[in-house]
């Protein structure tokens, strides 16, 4: 959950569009090809998930305790991202929950790590903060390096660079693997 103030929920929804079409991890899904390996690959005609809405002031009454509402409120949160699926989709969820009595509301993201890490979070984060504020748009002009691209990168720097190989594999020939005791 990350604490906002109110949002325009239209402007929300298209800053999010915005966002899956310039990641294309929201598009990875897996398949088991003809030697049964389990692969990733890119659904470019993957739909985008519909935004989730919530009114907390829902949730409450004069009679509910705030830990049932609490409660009610995971029960909601845990629906939304629990209908996770590696080969068919999806594999995120965001909601928009307001009615906070501060005047604030909150984006409830859930994304299934095989999706995204501690690094693209942040950037994620960041990225749909600039398009909902129309902050850094030159940036968005033009699609950056995806994931595919840099796993294509990595594995052509190690079939490049057999002597950085060799290196490493001598730096780690002395290694005491502690595992082994």
């Amino acid at each position: 959950l990350i604490k906002a103030p109110e949002l325009n929920i239209e402007k929300l929804k298209t800053s999010i569009l915005k966002l899956v079409d310039r990641h294309d991890s929201f598009r990875i899904k897996y398949k088991r090809n003809d030697n049964n390996k389990i692969i990733a690959y890119y659904d470019k005609h993957a739909y985008v998930e519909e935004l989730k809405i919530l009114d907390i002031r829902t949730l409450r009454s004069s009679n509910k305790k705030s830990d049932e509402v609490n409660e009610k409120l995971q029960t909601i949160l845990t629906k939304w991202q629990s209908e996770f699926n590696i080969e068919k989709g999806p594999l995120y969820s965001v909601g928009y929950l307001y009615g906070y009595e501060d005047g604030s509301s909150r984006l409830y993201f859930a994304l299934h790590h095989l999706i995204v890490d501690v690094v693209s979070w942040k950037i994620l984060v960041d990225d749909l903060k600039n398009l909902y504020n129309d902050n850094n748009t030159e940036i968005f002009k033009t699609k950056g390096s995806s994931y595919r691209q840099w796993v294509e990168v990595v594995k052509n720097y190690a079939t490049n660079n057999e002597e950085e190989k060799r290196y490493w594999y001598n730096v780690l020939a002395d290694y005491d693997d502690m595992s082994n005791k």
